[in-house]
């Protein structure tokens, strides 16, 4: 179990330079001659339809799957925890008396406030609105792009019932710690 739990470390230390990478191919596809923002936008608008729909909505599609995964891995940490917490120190607290092998869980809580993930949630959310509204305000949706836009709300909503199990998981646990 705790060698899962370090691979899923592993993998979740990985995304964030997976993410990045990907970000530094987009901008070489849709990177203009210029080099300008706003010669790059005017290239993706300018683009077929078809095309332009791809890249947005591909985009966001590949972004949301990215904070999927690594909630779905942060869940699963906090599971490990949650299970070591809860049946295996009740079977072990014997064995070792009473001491303070237990306390750096409760020192961690006491000196550290519990960080809210709904903030990745609402920024890609924004994101999404955002983007969502610039392609309505620049071209008329077209088929693409509905299919786009829903495939990216099933994600988006996905990510959001993976947070929140996210944010259970851990206040359960924490209610262990006090």
């Amino acid at each position: 179990m705790t060698t899962r739990g370090t691979y899923f470390i592993t993998i979740m230390a990985g995304v964030f330079p997976l993410f990045v990478l990907y970000l530094a191919v987009i901008a070489q596809i849709i990177k203009p001659d210029s080099g300008a923002f706003t010669d790059a936008l005017s290239k993706l608008i300018a683009a077929p339809t078809g095309m332009r729909a791809a890249v947005l909505w591909g985009n966001l599609f590949v972004f949301q799957l990215m904070a999927n995964v690594f909630e779905q891995l942060l869940l699963e940490q906090y599971g490990i925890v949650l299970y070591l917490e809860s049946k295996v120190r009740p079977f072990v607290q014997p064995l070792i008396g009473n001491q303070d092998f237990w306390d750096y869980e409760r020192f961690q809580l006491k000196e550290k406030k519990t960080m809210s993930r709904f903030g990745e949630v609402a920024t890609l959310f924004v994101v999404s609105l955002s983007l969502v509204l610039v392609v309505c305000e620049l071209h008329n949706f077209i088929l693409w792009d509905y299919f786009g836009l829903a495939a990216n709300v099933v994600l988006w909503a996905w990510l959001m019932f993976n947070t929140i199990a996210v944010v259970r998981t851990r206040h359960e646990w924490e209610k262990l710690m006090r």
